[in-house]
């Protein structure tokens, strides 16, 4: 599909920040947006299964000092499982910094890992749970690997070397 028409259907607005990104080139942005969709499927694959596994250890433990409606208040808009779960469904770019257009995956890795130690604490066997459905490492480094193929190395990778 040529730029234009993808830009089209997805809006300028949209593909902006990936455009930016790519330093112009329209081939390796298509790319990035498709990848950052993928990163978000990946993601909301493992959210899911965190937000059941959390949400049942939680009922277990609080639903006979609470009563039975307490998880369904804590699932409302603003409750414990509302904010990160939304920026994937509403198909918000996870492969940026928040706010800006410097591809950055560390957002997404931070989070996954944050989930994983969660299903630790919770005594659950994440790599059995999440079988044949985790590949966010995977999809992260291909993220990467977009922007080194283009030589798209940002200022905070090279004060690192």
């Amino acid at each position: 599909m040529r730029y234009t028409d993808f830009e089209n259907i997805m809006t300028p607005a949209r593909m902006g920040r990936y455009l930016t990104a790519c330093r112009d080139n329209t081939r390796k942005a298509m790319t990035m947006y498709r990848k950052n969709l993928q990163l978000s499927k990946e993601l909301f694959t493992v959210i899911s299964c965190f937000d059941i596994a959390l949400r049942n250890a939680i009922d277990q433990h609080y639903s006979g000092a609470f009563g039975d409606d307490w998880l369904r208040i804590a699932a409302a808009p603003g409750g414990i499982v509302d904010n990160i779960r939304n920026r994937i469904v509403h198909h918000e770019p996870i492969c940026f910094l928040p706010g800006n257009p410097v591809k950055n995956t560390t957002y997404a890795r931070q989070h996954y890992n944050l989930i994983l130690q969660f299903f630790h604490w919770m005594s659950i066997d994440e790599a059995a749970l999440l079988y044949g459905l985790d590949h966010i490492n995977t999809v992260c480094n291909e993220i990467d690997a977009i922007r080194e193929s283009a030589g798209l190395v940002e200022q905070s990778s090279l004060a690192r070397t």
